[in-house]
């Protein structure tokens, strides 16, 4: 993708097959298009048209995105969502997740964690929480085997549309050529374990006081004046891509957060020391900390622009699909695909310098002072930016800061070096690697 930006500049014009797909690259082209009004649809996909589903909030448009995104936003903020009290909750995640360090390592610490396992479900249960009101127990086998699930499901999701938007006939005529047979399967998997969740819920609703997000949308759909979209189908998909999105974003950006401190052990200590000149050891990191953390919020906006966990955004298309839209001197045609180029954004040696180098003080000033940098967008802008993106920076902040104040990680003898280069699809994580992890001296 970053060849044909580079070659042919900011906005790039292909086809794959019928499918007309645009890709925008550049700081100002991408903000432009995740802005732009017109710009804001979301391409139906061949699954969709095959299944004749317009449900959830990520992959819609129209009144029904707009409602469901609005009560999506407004609960969630409710459940804690940005806010202090999201805390303890964390703090108690990161408590066990420390104690799986041990199970992992030994109580002498001398055997590597494999990392990948460790922070699997770091994001999981936090969100878990806010849409059942439950969480897991870390080692639940049920809670291992639904991370597998979700990865394989954004493993199996590509941003520009893949063989079958070019393609889609194959869908309906030789479906074992595609991957859709194998996406349905585990698909269906999440389905029925959010189900049964739902039914579990409306056993025991008390419509005077909800108490979590199942029960806020049971109460909003028994409402005589709903809006319509508010039926069971709808909530079924809200909450596969709520959980979906919460998950697996979180577990993939502290793989890689563990992965560059291993990787740049001078950067590792200089977080270590700020932590401790600010935090001390006494207690965990708080967000009210955040302000006083610079270092600590460049490494981790370095470890955001190195990542890219989502690499290509979620597509965009013209909103309404009902005609052409000029865009920056160009006729983007009414059927198009767009995909904003994040990965190759991030990459920009035009705007970065050196991109290929993990260096947080690109966000400081000379005088230390965090630094915002318009080309640093790893949760998306606009009305379309990630629902979650509050609740996501701060499981990240919180659980980084946490690690780094307790333990130092480094390759374990005989490991090699592991490797920066990701796997994924929709959502890039780190390759498996273990470190040694011991904890830090008081």
């Amino acid at each position: 993708m970053g060849t044909f930006a580079e070659k042919y500049g900011e906005v790039t014009g292909l086809y794959t097959a019928s499918q007309p797909l645009i890709l925008v690259s550049g700081p100002d082209a991408i903000r432009e298009a995740l802005n732009k009004p017109e710009l804001q649809g979301r391409p139906t996909s061949a699954i969709q048209k095959l299944e004749k589903r317009n449900l959830g909030v990520v992959f819609i448009e129209d009144d029904v995105w707009k409602e469901q995104r609005r009560f999506s936003l407004r609960h969630l903020r409710e459940l804690g969502m940005g806010k202090r009290e999201m805390e303890t909750i964390i703090h108690d995640e990161i408590r066990d997740l420390m104690d799986e360090v041990k199970r992992y390592a030994g109580l002498d610490y001398s055997k590597p964690v494999p990392v990948r396992e460790l922070v699997a479900a770091t994001g999981a249960n936090v969100i878990y929480h806010m849409l059942s009101g439950e969480r897991f127990s870390l080692r639940d086998p049920k809670l291992r085997h639904l991370m597998e699930i979700i990865r394989k499901l954004t493993a199996l999701t590509d941003a520009s549309g893949g063989f079958t938007s070019s393609m889609p006939i194959l869908l309906r005529v030789f479906p074992s050529l595609t991957k859709y047979p194998e996406f349905k399967k585990f698909r269906n998997e999440l389905f029925c374990f959010l189900t049964e969740k739902i039914e579990e819920h409306k056993k025991k609703l008390d419509e005077d006081n909800p108490s979590d997000f199942i029960d806020m949308f049971l109460v909003e759909m028994n409402k005589n004046d709903s809006h319509p979209s508010f039926h069971m189908d709808q909530l079924l998909q809200l909450l596969y891509e709520l959980f979906i999105a919460g998950s697996d974003t979180t577990s993939a950006s502290l793989s890689f957060a563990f992965l560059y401190m291993v990787l740049y052990p001078e950067v590792q200590v200089k977080v270590q020391k700020e932590l401790d000149a600010v935090v001390g050891r006494e207690r965990l990191p708080s967000l009210n900390d955040r302000a006083k953390l610079r270092y600590v919020e460049a490494t981790l906006n370095e470890i955001f622009r190195m990542a890219s966990v989502a690499p290509l955004a979620v597509p965009h298309s013209i909103t309404n699909g009902n005609s052409d839209v000029e865009f920056r001197g160009y006729v983007i045609p009414k059927n198009a695909r767009i995909v904003v180029n994040l990965y190759g954004l991030h990459k920009d040696k035009k705007y970065w310098g050196d991109p290929e180098k993990f260096r947080p003080e690109r966000f400081l000033d000379s005088e230390g002072n965090l630094r915002k940098e318009d080309a640093l967008i790893p949760f998306g802008t606009g009305k379309r930016s990630c629902v979650g993106e509050s609740l996501a920076r701060n499981n990240i902040f919180l659980t980084f800061t946490s690690f780094m104040q307790n333990f130092s990680m480094k390759t374990p003898d005989g490991d090699p070096t592991p490797s920066a280069e990701p796997d994924g699809g929709l959502v890039l994580c780190a390759r498996p690697f273990r470190v040694k992890m011991t904890q830090r001296p008081l």
